[in-house]
């Protein structure tokens, strides 16, 4: 959702702008899946687990935005033109899913 949703919204914002709305949009539906999916069974409030989501969400979104830009650039630069932005994304979207996973289970989703 976070790569479909930049792709549109790249037509309407500029780079950052965009990357940053859809991790926004991208967030919601990654929490209901999370939720639902992936820790079905865990104990802790919704209010908690809301609450504790966004806080790992919101301190990778720096991140995440960071490569994206630094990437982007630097593929750009180096002739990979139209590509760029979308291998900047997909490469910046990737690097936190590891932790962000373990947070989930260890911190925010646990039973």
């Amino acid at each position: 959702i976070n790569f479909f949703s930049r792709l549109i919204l790249r037509n309407y914002f500029d780079i950052i702008a965009s990357a940053i709305f859809a991790y926004s949009i991208a967030l919601v539906f990654a929490f209901f899946l999370y939720r639902k999916l992936v820790f079905p069974f865990s104990v802790t409030s919704f209010k908690t687990q809301s609450i504790r989501f966004l806080l790992i969400q919101l301190s990778c979104m720096p991140i995440v935005i960071l490569i994206f830009s630094v990437l982007s650039t630097i593929m750009y630069k180096t002739g990979m033109g139209i590509y760029s932005e979308p291998v900047a994304h997909a490469i910046s979207i990737g690097t936190p899913a590891l932790i962000t996973f373990l947070f989930y289970k260890l911190y925010v989703f646990y039973k």
